[in-house]
């Protein structure tokens, strides 16, 4: 579904977060790193997602 999404809204205007209690960040990190995107956009996915880091 990220795919997707990413192919019609464009990486710019996708928020990546995770469920937490449920999910940990090590989790989505795995996920990030899984996933088959340039390092580009992986790396604007993170960024936008970082809150005074």
């Amino acid at each position: 579904m990220l795919l997707a999404a990413l192919a019609t809204f464009g990486v710019n205007r996708i928020l990546f977060s995770i469920d937490y209690p449920f999910s940990t960040n090590k989790q989505g990190r795995a996920f990030l790193i899984s996933i088959n995107l340039p390092p580009t956009d992986v790396e604007e996915l993170r960024m936008a997602t970082l809150i005074d880091s």
